[in-house]
């Protein structure tokens, strides 16, 4: 399959087009803080990559295994070390995940 060569792990599509977006490598023990937009409990890491992907803001995503009743925290952030290098601090038992687009594919309309 094309997607599984060009290793797209996620692509989500709307009436407008589709979008592709990738996470960075893991950064254990640090997180993204001052600019959070949005907190979440989740099953696991990984729902918390699906709530980043579906979000139009979200740039990088904080995940801990230490949230309420045993789920994970998920903080979904609008910008990523990168934008901001000095908002990624020490923070254990977080792990810090930047997202970028990778492509987008836009749909064509013909009306006759």
């Amino acid at each position: 399959m094309l997607l599984d060569k060009l290793n797209i792990k996620s692509i989500i599509c709307f009436a407008e087009g589709c979008v592709i977006k990738e996470f960075s490598a893991v950064i254990e023990g640090r997180a993204l803080r001052g600019h959070v937009v949005k907190t979440l409990y989740v099953p696991g890491e990984e729902t918390c990559k699906i709530h980043c992907f579906l979000n139009e803001v979200c740039q990088s995503i904080n995940v801990s295994p230490n949230g309420a009743s045993g789920r994970w925290k998920c903080e979904l952030s609008d910008t990523d070390e990168k934008q901001n290098p000095q908002s990624l601090i020490e923070d254990e038992g977080f792990k810090y995940y930047a997202s970028k687009v990778k492509y987008e594919i836009f749909s064509i309309s013909f009306s006759s």
